[in-house]
């Protein structure tokens, strides 16, 4: 058979499509194993081509143009195998016994890391050859594992909780003391930015951040901190300091206790004395002599007498 009469044959031929299938795996070892940097961003797609009266083609290469769309009919090519999203170009799979199996996006082809996949609504188009594209388009499904992929540990991150639950847990659970650095979570960013760049930040229902932690590890918060042990390496700034529940008074002066009564207060007079005054008179001096203050009880500074 010639090859305008395959693909006289391949203009009416039938696709039958099999799964299209994501796999991401995982291997579980024995002893630990750090996770993957990234998966293959392949989708393995096969099919059967019939002739007219049901049987497999012939065996041989085939030219096939294979596009996403985001619609049934019409909508946006949003990637394509081969050359542009305007100007589609084929590629060559090799069909034996009627199939053939390729995998999407793999080497050769065009990446499938500019597809958005966060959409329910992608759909396959299949050109044979010199043929328009056949129809229906083949809507792209989920394995039953990819339904779980979308959450994590049950949880949706737009869930909601209530009570004592939480959304999400992060649990190390190897009881062993770690060799080395063994963190649950760690947290990067490649920002520059030291006003807007953060590795954290809790918002409120009243969108307003009450806490974050910025690139430099400057945390800041609007509510309060308790600590058995606090120790601070860098600049810490607060209006209000607790210590063992005493209010700690500020070098700025804040929250410094002031006595009221001025009968307690120490001042300094001419005579280079510093005076405690009493309800009607001075009681206590410290300073040079101070018989002429009349106090009761003075400190001489100077090395004399004190009374």
């Amino acid at each position: 058979m010639h090859l305008v009469d395959l693909r006289s044959l391949v203009k009416k031929a039938q696709v039958i499509l099999g799964l299209v299938v994501f796999i991401l795996a995982i291997a579980l070892l024995p002893t630990p194993s750090l996770a993957a940097t990234g998966i293959a961003p392949l989708v393995s797609y096969q099919a059967r081509l019939m002739d007219p009266s049901g049987f497999p083609v012939s065996d041989g290469s085939y030219s096939v143009k294979f596009s996403l769309y985001d619609a049934s009919t019409g909508g946006n090519r949003i990637w394509t195998a081969g050359g542009t999203l305007g100007t589609p170009t084929a590629i060559t799979v090799s069909v034996q016994n009627g199939l053939f199996s390729i995998l999407l996006g793999d080497t050769g082809q065009n990446s499938l890391d500019t597809v958005d996949w966060n959409q329910n609504a992608l759909y396959l188009g299949v050109t044979i050859s010199s043929d328009s594209e056949m129809t229906p388009r083949r809507r792209l499904g989920s394995t039953p594992q990819a339904f779980n992929a979308r959450q994590l540990q049950g949880m949706y991150a737009s869930s909601t909780v209530f009570g004592s639950s939480s959304l999400f847990i992060i649990n190390q659970t190897s009881n062993t003391a770690a060799t080395g650095t063994r963190t649950a979570l760690e947290v990067r960013s490649s920002g520059t930015s030291d006003a807007n760049d953060f590795l954290f930040r809790a918002v409120n229902d009243l969108s307003n951040t009450v806490f974050s932690i910025n690139r430099q590890g400057n945390v800041t918060t609007t509510g309060s901190v308790t600590s058995t042990n606090l120790f601070v390496s860098g600049t810490a700034s607060t209006s209000q300091l607790y210590v063992a529940g005493q209010l700690v008074c500020l070098a700025s002066g804040a929250n410094c206790s002031t006595i009221l009564n001025t009968d307690f207060n120490w001042t300094y007079n001419a005579a280079s004395n510093f005076v405690r005054n009493a309800t009607a008179t001075t009681d206590l001096v410290l300073g040079s002599t101070a018989t002429s203050t009349g106090a009761p009880a003075y400190f001489d500074l100077s090395g004399g007498q004190s009374g």
